[in-house]
């Protein structure tokens, strides 16, 4: 008997409109593909990295 073969569900773009908010995901192909979240930076922080450099 020869081996059922994997069959992968095609996503489309309806279905990435309908992930939930905290998920974050790219559609490439049909597939879905886990991201990062992405990273929130404080100007704070730019602006001692800043002043670090203009001090040293």
């Amino acid at each position: 008997m020869a081996p059922a073969l994997a069959q992968t569900k095609l996503y489309t773009k309806d279905d990435y409109y309908n992930l939930p908010e905290n998920v974050h995901a790219e559609l490439v192909d049909g597939q879905f593909y886990g991201m990062s979240a992405p990273v929130k930076t404080n100007i704070y922080d730019d602006l001692w990295i800043d002043f670090t450099k203009f001090i040293l």
